[in-house]
């Protein structure tokens, strides 16, 4: 998956500090902070971003293998508060992007899709498809 974050014109200053995470997660709800989201990533950054600039992430995701159906995808940055932003702590989660998590019972390839276990039993299985907005958005193995 990738993103982008941009520190926006109101910042005032070059981020002042220069490394912070971005946070994947997957909720059940349109309520990001609650009881039922599943952080699915916590990603490293690592440089300074100044005032009107921005980064562009492009990573791997694992999913858990039971995180079949509908969901609300959020990305946060620096969720553990390491940036001062003074009154602008607010603005640091996307709106909810609804996904949608299907995991195929065996590979394309013609294996059985199961790496160390099952889908939903602690295992690994093959991501079949995920949608967003009714389009594939993600494939691969998870």
């Amino acid at each position: 998956m990738s993103w982008t974050t941009r520190n926006g014109s109101n910042a005032g200053a070059t981020t002042p500090v220069a490394a912070w995470h971005d946070r994947v997660v997957l909720s059940s709800d349109l309520i990001l902070g609650n009881a039922d989201d599943r952080v699915v990533a916590n990603i490293a950054h690592d440089g300074a971003v100044p005032v009107g600039g921005s980064y562009t992430v492009t990573t791997n995701v694992t999913l858990p293998p039971d995180a079949s159906g509908n969901w609300n995808l959020y990305l946060v940055t620096d969720p553990f508060n390491v940036v001062y932003e003074f009154q602008y702590e607010g603005n640091n989660a996307s709106t909810n992007q609804p996904i949608t998590i299907r995991f195929a019972r065996s590979h394309p390839d013609g294996g059985d899709g199961v790496r160390g276990g099952q889908p939903g039993r602690g295992g690994f299985g093959f991501l079949e498809r995920a949608e967003h907005r009714g389009r594939p958005c993600l494939r691969g193995l998870v």
